[in-house]
């Protein structure tokens, strides 16, 4: 990104960087709703976007994350925010959506303080590990097959990202 003081007083610089939608754009781009709750049923949840966005987590290895529940006190879910249809109340769907962020933890950044969660049996973020039972395969087969179709292009992008190297 270049940044240019408009008002003359520092010099243009460019910087790596990346820009992340707010959810509240990302929601209202999707016609859907954000939702402000303290937890979800797994069953509520959309099948199909939670196996991707699961699998997506395995995919930069990051453990620090619930699509069900928050930490105590906050609202669900923990590094992951939901959206829905606008019509349908959360309590009687099953379409929706979780939207993972925030990271730092997981092995793709391996950020010098970040660890696994501690329910895990791995000890490095840098190794993979899936959480969670009663999920239905054929949504993690499809979302797996979405990752393989898109490879090549994946580590194109990752690979030509000069900024990853600075880590």
């Amino acid at each position: 990104m270049s940044y240019v003081d408009t008002d003359g007083r520092m010099k243009p610089r460019t910087a790596n960087t990346f820009i992340i939608e707010s959810i509240e754009d990302a929601a209202k781009r999707s016609q859907k709703k954000l939702l402000d709750i303290e937890k979800i049923k797994r069953s509520q949840l959309n099948p199909q976007a939670t196996a991707l966005a699961e699998m997506f987590q395995l995919f930069i290895g990051n453990t620090d994350y619930s699509t069900i529940t928050g930490q105590p006190g906050s609202t669900c879910c923990h590094n992951v925010r939901l959206i829905a249809d606008k019509t349908n109340p959360p309590e009687t769907s099953t379409g929706v959506i979780p939207i993972p962020y925030d990271f730092d933890a997981s092995g793709f950044i391996d950020a010098p303080y970040s660890v696994p969660a501690a329910q895990y049996p791995i000890k490095d973020v840098r190794r993979r590990y899936l959480s969670g039972t009663c999920k239905e395969e054929r949504h993690f087969m499809s979302a797996i097959a979405r990752f393989n179709d898109r490879k090549t292009a994946l580590y194109d992008i990752v690979n030509s990202a000069e900024y990853l190297n600075a880590f």
